[in-house]
């Protein structure tokens, strides 16, 4: 089940503010947050359908030119099932839920191209980190109490941790009076990752 070829095509929704510190020349850093989909392609494709979660990001200008310096990371489920099963053969009448939940995680170092002034500003990304990616099983009722707090029961099926690459573009439009500190930020990212060595 684990994918030989990790590919996602990303876009963030709109609903991603970002936040700037504002100078003359335009923001030297920024923040935001939003949602974000996933549509696995090539092999990966090939098994599952989509994929949906978070994903954060900062950066920071290089002087007074259009580069920045940033770091993005992405959570995005793409799977999940629970099913009713008796806790085991020999006690059949006591009966628990159990979950599955696939699951991708992300990690980008990047590059950004983008000019500094303006309502309304384009950019492109180069991009270069990690994936993980996982199949998680646990018992949804809790089985161990104490006075801290209950635990359930759940194990890790599959996992693989890649070497991801790829690229972005974007747009950002700021609203309000100048400096525009709230920002609509829509993307798309084409992501790559190894294949296994396992």
């Amino acid at each position: 089940m684990t994918p030989r070829v990790l590919a996602f095509l990303l876009a963030l929704l709109p609903v991603a503010p970002a936040w700037a510190q504002a100078t003359a020349e335009g923001p030297p850093w920024q923040v935001g947050a939003g949602f974000i989909v996933g549509v696995p392609v090539g092999e990966f494709g090939d098994n599952v359908d989509g994929a949906g979660g978070l994903s954060g990001h900062a950066d920071v200008a290089l002087g007074d030119s259009i580069v920045s310096l940033g770091v993005e990371g992405s959570y995005l489920l793409y799977g999940t099932e629970s099913r009713r099963v008796p806790l085991s053969p020999t006690i059949p009448d006591i009966v628990v839920t159990v979950d599955t939940s696939n699951s991708v995680a992300l990690v980008h170092g990047r590059v950004r191209l983008q000019p500094r002034r303006g309502r309304v500003r384009p950019y492109a990304d180069g991009l270069l980190g990690f994936s993980y990616i996982a199949t998680r099983t646990s018992i949804d009722e809790s089985i161990d109490c104490d006075p801290w707090g209950c635990s359930s029961l759940g194990a890790t099926n599959l996992d693989d941790f890649t070497v991801s690459l790829g690229a972005g573009a974007g747009l950002q439009v700021g609203f309000g009076a100048a400096p525009h500190r709230w920002k609509l930020d829509l993307s798309v990212r084409y992501l790559a990752g190894a294949r296994p060595t396992t």
